[in-house]
């Protein structure tokens, strides 16, 4: 009976080593296999960026300078690690670290744009040659912008009528183009010296008093300019006005110019027009609908020289208002 005690316990205790024998080589084993750690997901991988339109020379012989789309990027469910000082494209027409946040404007201050929500911005470039086509975009039911050639034949009366109507009037600045196209009446140039270059500014501000801002006409070669665009940013910082870059060039400077004056200013982000289709010029609202309730606000810019447009507009106006779109003009928010 003694022995088969004994024996027993002898079983008992090789079982025990074994189990730790095993139970040690087990731990190490699992101590070798390399653990996968959660990736960090950067802000630069995420880019904000507004998707831009082929580049326009806004003008009336319609000269266009096309550019490659870029994609707006989309991650609503992931959870994004902002990292610091992650390099930035420089001419993002809206500079943010994180997708989608609409609390925040890369605009220096005094900010012309308040925090929005599902705010579409529509300005109408080209406004000043046709009462008639002016007339038809000044009627629309909510409040737009409207950008004014200078020293046309019907600018200043354009100008005046969009005001009383409760609009924003812009000064649509002529700005030398890439190519031959011509600006029209006191344009400026990159080969005009800085006292005419700050002379013609002023008088084109002057001739329109109706004004809140001012944005460019062409400008595919001056807006890449900084000698012209510091002169251009500073008569517009002095007289307490804002910038809006209509981006007709992907090279622009007006953003780090802008920052650097602490000038009130924005870019555009869609072109409503630039093919002058019904089917095409629908898809772009639908496109400006889309950003707008992504980003918070959109500035889409369309031409009162497209009939169709302003038709296209009222008929899809209705359906936007109901699904809670807001239409508001440009103005500096004292």
């Amino acid at each position: 009976m003694k022995r088969k005690t004994e024996n027993f316990s002898r079983i008992l205790l090789i079982l025990g080593i074994l189990f730790v024998f095993l139970l040690n080589i087990l731990l190490l084993l699992t101590s070798n296999i390399p653990t996968r750690k959660k990736p960090v997901i950067e802000a630069s991988s995420l880019e904000s960026d507004f998707p831009t339109e082929p580049q326009i020379e806004a003008n009336q012989h319609r000269g266009y300078d096309k550019h490659k789309k870029k994609t707006l990027a989309k991650n609503s469910e992931l959870s994004i690690k902002v990292i610091k000082n992650v390099k930035r494209k420089r001419n993002s027409p809206i500079n943010r670290k994180v997708s989608y946040q609409k609390s925040t404007h890369a605009v220096p201050l005094p900010s012309f744009i308040p925090y929005a929500s599902k705010t579409i911005y529509l300005v109408f470039d080209d406004a000043g040659m046709n009462l008639t086509q002016a007339q038809a975009f000044i009627d629309f039911p909510d409040p737009v912008t409207i950008a004014v050639l200078p020293f046309l034949k019907h600018s200043a009366e354009i100008a005046r009528k969009a005001a009383q109507a409760g609009h924003s009037v812009l000064l649509h600045l002529p700005l030398e183009a890439q190519g031959t196209n011509n600006p029209g009446p006191h344009a400026i140039f990159i080969s005009q010296p800085d006292d005419e270059i700050r002379r013609l500014v002023r008088e084109n501000i002057a001739s329109l008093p109706w004004i809140n801002g001012v944005n460019n006409h062409m400008g595919s070669k001056a807006t890449t300019n900084k000698r012209v665009m510091r002169i251009v940013l500073d008569e517009v910082r002095r007289r307490n006005l804002f910038f809006l870059d209509s981006r007709t060039t992907a090279q622009t400077v007006i953003p780090d110019i802008a920052q650097e004056l602490h000038v009130a200013y924005d870019s555009r982000s869609v072109f409503l027009d630039h093919k002058r289709d019904p089917v095409t010029i629908r898809k772009m609202i639908q496109k400006t609908a889309h950003i707008a309730e992504e980003k918070g606000y959109v500035i889409a810019i369309g031409h009162v020289t497209v009939p169709m447009l302003i038709s296209i507009l009222k008929d899809m106006y209705p359906r936007l208002k109901e699904q809670g779109y807001t239409f508001s003009a440009l103005k500096i928010t004292k």
